[in-house]
């Protein structure tokens, strides 16, 4: 059975070199994703929309694997995060914030 690891594939999107800032394109892929507000550290919506990403995640991995013979291993979560105030930002206070977070549905062996 073919295997997919996004991180280990695709060094140049998950492992930058230290200290360097870089200018990452990343291709077209298929996202899972979500979009919030207040603070993601307490917030028990956040929670529960986190878990059901998760799950949607494995459950299309799960699909892949019994559909096409292709095994990927589900990539870690990533966030952004943005607030009106550069203070909130500054002060960490979540509460003020918007978040997108998204988890990668279905990565491009191909690309």
């Amino acid at each position: 059975m073919q295997t997919y690891d996004l991180k280990r594939e695709r060094k140049d999107l998950y492992a930058p070199k230290r200290r360097d800032f870089e200018i990452v394109e990343v291709p077209g892929m298929g996202f899972l994703m979500i979009d919030g507000h207040g603070d993601p550290n307490t917030s028990a919506t956040y929670r529960e929309a986190i878990e059901a990403l998760y799950m949607a995640s494995y459950a299309v991995r799960a699909m892949v694997k019994t559909r096409c013979a292709r095994v990927h291993t589900v990539a870690p979560l990533e966030a952004l995060r943005s607030a009106r105030d550069w203070e909130a930002f500054r002060t960490r206070e979540g509460a003020t914030s918007r978040s997108t977070s998204l988890m990668l549905a279905r990565p491009n062996p191909a690309s």
